[in-house]
């Protein structure tokens, strides 16, 4: 979509395309999205993944069977509808599929293997570091109510640990 858009843009005569947020935010709480509380200016918000794009998209059976259903059709297009991005509407489509296309990805083809450990390689210890913290805070938010790492057992609290 962003391409899309920057393209238009471009030919409708705009050289600059302003977005926010790109940086990373919580998963957990899509309508808190802002330029000023990023959980990492290192990465990318997940929400602008496009799923054609990710590696193993084309073999993730479960996750085309999802986007078929009435339900999906009928909430991704009422979030394109919108006169401002639903956030919450785009984390409700986004995160299930997202989740599926993990779970398929046994099944992806080498390249699509490669691009991935590429992409992991590139993103490091700040990578990794920074997918334990989404899984914290959704762990932490079911059990204790609260995705604040400040009220996480001790042990959660360290990013070495």
């Amino acid at each position: 979509d962003l391409a899309a858009l920057v393209a238009l843009a471009a030919r409708e005569g705009a050289d600059v395309v302003g977005l926010n947020p790109l940086h990373q935010m919580p998963l957990d709480t899509p309508r808190s999205a802002s330029p000023y509380s990023p959980l990492s200016r290192l990465f990318l918000n997940a929400f602008y993944i496009a799923l054609p794009e990710v590696p193993g998209y084309a073999t993730a059976p479960a996750l085309h069977d999802l986007m078929r259903t009435e339900a999906f059709r009928t909430e991704l297009a009422a979030a394109r509808a919108a006169a401002e991005v639903d956030y919450a509407a785009v984390a409700r489509l986004k995160l299930p599929a997202l989740r599926l296309l993990h779970e398929a990805f046994d099944e992806a083809p080498a390249e699509d293997k490669a691009r991935y450990a590429a992409f992991r390689e590139a993103g490091g210890a700040e990578l990794h570091a920074s997918a334990v913290f989404q899984l914290l805070r959704e762990r932490f938010i079911v059990e204790l109510g609260t995705g604040n790492w400040e009220a996480w057992p001790a042990e959660y609290r360290d990013v070495h640990a």
